[in-house]
């Protein structure tokens, strides 16, 4: 998983340095989504502000230096894109963290525990990935109740391009007396499969 993050990130970084934005956008835009590292980040908000969405930007910038191995330069651009644009806000929405980007929220249930999930995904450019299946790993029993709703959610992960791809995802769903909500853990984060 890192080495296709880091695939994407580069494919992405030459198309931006060609000046093909949209390009470079689809392909930052799912290396970030998929591993959430800062310095993909950095690179996702450089390219909104060459496209003149500086709010965008900044947001990402913001949330960037809160991911894996942040780059340094990314507060100096959040910093300048301040300065230099007095109508932006800083400060990342209140309800935008990058594991809420990483968060389905399943709604209420009766049940209550913590148990984790394989998801397999697959998608096509353009479009949120979707399950093709998923499997219980470990946790309370009573919450494989939750396979067919886990297949059937809207995952926020985009794919690039037309290139077939399955992406094997590992996450926790902790359900409280208010709600479900599962998380994908990052790649980087997944050590074992058991």
């Amino acid at each position: 998983m890192p080495s296709l993050i880091a695939y994407w990130d580069t494919l992405g970084w030459v198309y931006f340095d060609e000046g093909n934005l949209d390009k470079a956008e689809k392909y930052i835009s799912a290396a970030w989504g998929l591993g959430q590292h800062g310095e993909v980040g950095d690179h996702l908000g450089q390219i909104y502000e060459k496209q003149g969405r500086k709010d965008r930007a900044l947001e990402t910038y913001e949330l960037a230096v809160t991911g894996l191995r942040p780059a340094p330069e990314t507060k100096d651009r959040i910093d300048a894109l301040v300065k230099n644009d007095s109508k932006l806000n800083r400060g990342a929405k209140d309800d935008q963290s990058l594991e809420s980007l990483r968060s389905i929220d399943l709604g209420k249930s009766k049940q209550t525990g913590s148990a984790d999930f394989f998801v397999l995904l697959s998608g096509v450019v353009g479009s949120p990935a979707k399950a093709e299946a998923v499997k219980f790993v470990s946790g309370d029993e009573k919450l494989k109740i939750f396979t067919e709703a886990l297949r059937t959610a809207a995952y926020r992960l985009t794919f690039p391009d037309d290139t077939p791809l399955k992406i094997l995802r590992r996450g926790t769903l902790t359900c409280t007396a208010s709600t479900c909500t599962f998380v994908l853990l990052l790649p980087d984060d997944v050590r074992t499969v058991d």
